[in-house]
């Protein structure tokens, strides 16, 4: 949602950027609602190396969820 390498987030962020399994509001909602925080400043995000680690881990456990193609590049689970 917010680019890698900052501790403090511009005022962009991605919401509902992705293909849920499931309806993409709930989701969406979730998400805009974390951005609220994280800007009001109730929340924070972590630092670079974490956020660049968790992303990596993310990606390794979708490629072995998901088949190899564009059309699953932004594939999630339905929490």
């Amino acid at each position: 949602m917010f680019p890698f390498g900052t501790l403090h987030p511009s005022t962009l962020a991605f919401i509902g950027l992705f293909q849920p399994l499931g309806a993409i509001m709930p989701i969406s909602e979730v998400q805009a609602r974390w951005v609220a925080m994280v800007w009001q400043g109730a929340k924070h995000l972590p630092d670079p190396e974490r956020m660049r680690a968790e992303y990596e881990q993310a990606r390794r456990e979708q490629a072995q969820r998901y088949v190899s193609s564009e059309r699953h590049t932004i594939q999630v689970d339905y929490p």
